[in-house]
């Protein structure tokens, strides 16, 4: 067996490895085996359910509680959803809120001040 031919022995036998451990730890945790992820994934085109990046390792995004994979999700999502609590109405305000302030430069309006940045709930 050449050098060449020993290197790529050992990087096989080392990705067959990885997965293995890969594939154990996704089926503990998620439920899923390794080849559900990677059907999933290719489903998706191996882009992030939220925010459409492409990425080559996605997470498993399951609800709190839930043992069922909703979906794969990049990191910085899987990340904003977990900061957010995980709670729908809270990610809705913030989503509400960015377009808000996304409107403002159209309105060509003054400058926001602290009084004026955000809806308020009370009338005036």
């Amino acid at each position: 067996m050449t050098p060449q031919e020993q290197v790529k022995l050992l990087e096989m036998q080392a990705k067959v490895k990885t997965d293995r451990i890969r594939g154990y730890y996704i089926k503990k945790r998620y439920g899923i085996t390794l080849e559900q992820y990677n059907y999933q994934y290719e489903q998706q085109g191996g882009a992030c359910r939220i925010c459409g990046q492409v990425k080559n390792d996605l997470t498993i995004y399951c609800a709190p509680g839930v043992k069922t994979a909703a979906a794969l999700l990049c990191n910085r999502c899987t990340l904003g959803i977990g900061y957010l609590n995980n709670n729908p109405k809270l990610i809705l305000r913030v989503s509400q809120f960015v377009q808000y302030a996304l409107d403002i430069d159209k309105k060509s309006s003054p400058a926001p001040t602290h009084e004026n940045t955000a809806p308020t709930a009370q009338s005036s």
